[in-house]
């Protein structure tokens, strides 16, 4: 990236750090359905088609996402980076979907994960989505 492309991603840098921060603090000391208040369930039969356009800017806001987490010093959960993806989406009118899952580990322990895809791209979480059992899925945009 040269330096007119930094500064360009400067204000999107810094929306994404706003977001992460957001959504750390909704999620501290909440339960769950207070957590995913303002998201509504998703009907998994429908399919989300998008463009081009929509699918680079998809794919944007995971790179600005991605990048700021690697630069705090917190390490957002799966659930605050996909909170945080959710409100860039909305802001920009693109429709995706959060997606919660479980999994039992060999130790007999659950694990859970959450994630955000618009159409058939990931916007965060996506790489370890296979692994997990989908339980919940949440409209995440407009």
């Amino acid at each position: 990236m040269n330096a007119r492309d930094s500064l360009r991603a400067l204000p999107f840098m810094g929306e994404a750090f706003l977001e992460l921060l957001l959504a750390r603090f909704k999620i501290m000391g909440r339960k769950g359905n207070h957590i995913l208040s303002g998201l509504q369930k998703a009907n998994t039969h429908d399919v989300i088609s998008i463009t081009g356009e929509q699918k680079k800017k998809a794919e944007q806001i995971g790179r600005f996402i991605r990048s700021v987490m690697r630069r705090t010093r917190w390490n957002p959960t799966c659930l605050v980076q996909s909170l945080a993806a959710t409100r860039m989406l909305r802001r920009r009118g693109l429709q995706g979907r959060l997606y919660i899952g479980v999994k039992r580990g060999d130790d007999h322990q659950f694990g859970a994960h959450a994630w955000v895809a618009v159409g058939d791209v990931y916007v965060c979480g996506g790489r370890q989505s296979s692994d997990f059992k989908v339980i919940s899925v949440y409209n995440s945009g407009s």
